[in-house]
Parts: C-alpha cells; sequence; structure tokens
C-alpha cells in the first residue's frame, strides 16, 4: 500500500485566502472517503487539471489532514503561550457582567513560543508554579444555594424571590454539588464508538497536556474541532472519530485555570459556528463538558457573554440544565 501511494500521481491543493499550495500524492488522499475519490480520480475539471482549491480550509489544518492521511495520525496545534497572565483579588465576575482584569492576557504578539521542556504528554503530573496556583475558595454561607446560577454567593431574600418567580428551584448545596460531580464523572468516563481503538493504538503524535495558566489552548481545542468538521464535510469517520476522541481527551485532562476558560468558550463558539444538528457529537462532548464543569466556567463574564449571544447553544444549555441539574 506505501509503494502504491508514493508511486501515485500528485494533487496539488490550492487552500485558505492567501492562496498557499500544498502538492501530495493523489492514492493518499483518494482512499480516505468516497467522496475524495471522485474529487481525485473523478470526471469533474479538477481531476482532470490535478488541482483543487479549498478556500475554507487552513494551511496548518491541511497538514494535520495530511498527516493523517500519510500515518494515520495527527499532531494538534501547539499552544500559545503568554509572556503574563495578569492577576487580582476578584477571581469571578460579579453581577454587573464586567470582566475581571485576571481574564485579561496580553496582546497576541506578547506570547512565546511552546519552551522545549513543555510537557508534550497528557499524563505529565508536574504541579504548576505556585504563584499560579488557584485559591480554594470558602463554602458560601447558609445552608442553601440556587442551583446553577447563585454560583455559591448567598443570597438576599428579594433576589431569592425573583428566581422563584421565574421558576428555578431551590436545592440544597451537598445535593448541586453531587450532581456536577456526578456529570464530571461521567464526561470523563466517556466512551465513542472508536474510543478502545484509538486508546488500543500508541499513537504517534502524542496529545498535549496544559501546566499553566499562560498557556492559551484555543489552538488546540479549535483544531481538534476543525478536523472533526472536515472529516464530516467529506465523510472521513475515522478522522472524525479521532479528532474527537482527541478533543475528550485533551478537556478531560485540561487544567481549568480561571484564565483559560475563555479557551473553552472559543471552543464553544467554533463548533456551534460550524456544525448544525444539537445531536451533533462535537455539539454534545462540549455540552457535556461545559455542565460537568458549570460551578467555574458558569461564573465567568465570557460564559454571560456567550449566553447573551442567544442561539442553539443557550437553548441545548437549558435542556442539559434541567435534566441534569434541576
Amino acid at each position: 500500500m506505501q509503494e502504491e501511494i508514493f508511486t501515485s500521481e500528485l494533487f496539488t491543493f490550492i487552500l485558505g485566502a492567501e492562496r498557499k499550495t500544498i502538492t501530495v500524492h493523489s492514492k493518499a488522499i483518494a482512499r480516505l472517503a468516497p467522496s475524495l475519490d471522485k474529487l481525485i480520480n473523478g470526471p469533474l475539471r479538477e481531476a482532470q487539471e490535478k488541482v483543487v482549491r479549498w478556500d475554507d480550509i487552513e494551511v496548518g489544518d491541511f497538514v494535520r489532514f495530511c498527516q493523517f492521511a500519510y500515518a494515520g495520525d495527527y499532531t494538534p496545534p501547539e499552544p500559545r503561550v503568554y509572556i503574563s497572565v495578569r492577576q487580582d483579588t476578584h477571581k469571578f465576575s460579579q453581577d454587573d457582567g464586567k470582566k475581571p482584569v485576571d481574564t485579561e492576557i496580553q496582546n497576541e504578539a506578547d506570547y512565546d513560543p511552546v519552551p522545549p521542556s513543555a510537557p508534550s504528554c497528557l499524563f505529565d503530573d508536574t504541579p504548576p508554579p505556585a504563584e499560579y496556583e488557584v485559591a480554594e475558595e470558602s463554602p458560601p454561607a447558609g445552608n442553601e444555594i440556587w442551583a446553577g446560577w447563585n454560583h455559591g454567593q448567598s443570597m438576599t431574600k428579594k433576589e431569592q424571590r425573583r428566581l422563584q418567580k421565574l421558576g428555578w428551584e431551590r436545592v440544597s448545596q451537598p445535593k448541586t454539588e453531587s450532581k456536577i460531580s456526578k456529570l464530571r464523572a461521567e464526561f470523563r468516563s466517556k466512551m465513542f464508538p472508536e474510543s478502545r481503538t484509538w486508546n488500543a493504538l500508541n499513537n504517534l503524535y502524542q496529545t498535549v497536556a496544559n501546566t499553566d495558566p499562560k498557556q492559551d489552548f484555543t489552538p488546540v481545542f479549535v483544531g481538534h474541532a476543525r478536523l472533526y468538521v472536515l472529516g464530516n464535510k467529506y465523510g472521513i469517520d475515522n478522522l472524525s472519530s479521532m479528532a474527537l476522541h482527541k478533543l475528550h481527551k485533551t478537556l478531560g485532562l485540561f487544567d481549568l485555570f480561571e484564565a483559560r476558560i475563555p479557551d473553552v468558550i472559543e471552543l464553544v463558539r467554533y463548533i456551534y459556528e460550524n456544525t448544525l444538528d444539537s445531536d451533533d457529537e462535537l455539539r454534545v462532548l462540549v455540552m457535556d463538558y461545559i455542565t460537568s464543569e458549570i460551578d467555574s466556567i458558569g461564573r465567568h463574564a465570557e460564559f454571560r457573554s456567550l449566553l447573551k449571544e442567544g442561539g442553539d447553544f443557550v437553548v441545548d444549555f437549558w435542556d442539559k440544565i434541567q435534566r441534569h441539574l434541576l
């Protein structure tokens, strides 16, 4: 098979707005799915000229796609590493919805590439630097909280009456925490149809793990999601399955620093802008993660902004909350 690939005709892809050209062996791409075989070997002009334009595919994503085509695996993008993450005594946004300064990061030009010493394996257990450790929060005053939205803060009677009118149920704090813990455990043990296959393989490219709040994982998360979307578009089931598995594995062991919650929010935005069905596995995966970490993510100003945007995410989120946390 390898000889057939490397002796096959060359095929050129013109990528993105920059129109970057990359030439690959036609057999490596055509064997991935019937739609690609038709593109490479069919009667259309692209097949005759051995050139096709993929305006919606970025170069980095195509390189990872080619890694998968040739080797059956791919390496995710590297995280961006910022010089500093400004800290503040307020960990989460207050009711005014303003963004706390500790979530602000410097301009994208002010980041360093991942240092050579950065761990490349998910299972690295090196603790983060002490100055970035997230302090444990004190338990909320009183014996009761409002599920999902009080975020561990005591409420006035006026606020409680207002939420009662909106139909929110009062639950005990231990009950709420127990439900969230259950969702978290279910997320981490989640299995997909091909998960056992991918777990059994000694993958060529290890999944990246985070150890520091200065590491922006948006490129990592979205990189996996983009390959999932690409696989779905062309019917490359193995690629979509692998991308879903890698994203789940990364999220499951992701150290959710306060400054890195926006990385997850950007992943949500990308997924909901590039998928259509609420039952889509990628949407289900990210929704399961959000609700399993809602005690942290739900307090963040970026999450509040996401809710204000409305759309399918809010509908799916409310459905998940109703079924599992209320």
